[in-house]
């Protein structure tokens, strides 16, 4: 079972919202249409599209990291050895 709700049933909560339990559930049921493979397809292939995005900034904010790690060991190791000489 899908269905979306219309925007202006939240825009105007007269229409929707502020109806009793069981108007709600048919309207609700009106809406109703069965789920397709190309929903399916759809809902995959967004869901993907997501985890894309997240992978390629988690990646780059390690790399960052990693850089900035990199640069105060260098700061350290060299005040170490301005230390021992």
């Amino acid at each position: 079972m899908d269905f979306e709700l219309p925007d202006e049933w939240m825009e105007k909560p007269d229409l929707f919202l502020f109806k009793d339990y069981d108007t709600k559930m048919g309207m609700i049921e009106e809406l109703r249409q069965p789920i397709t493979v190309e929903m399916v397809i759809q809902e995959i292939n967004r869901y993907a599209d997501s985890e894309f995005r997240y992978a390629d900034k988690s990646d780059e904010v390690a790399i960052e990291t990693a850089v900035r790690e990199m640069g105060r060991m260098e700061e350290a190791k060299r005040r170490y050895l301005e230390g021992k000489g």
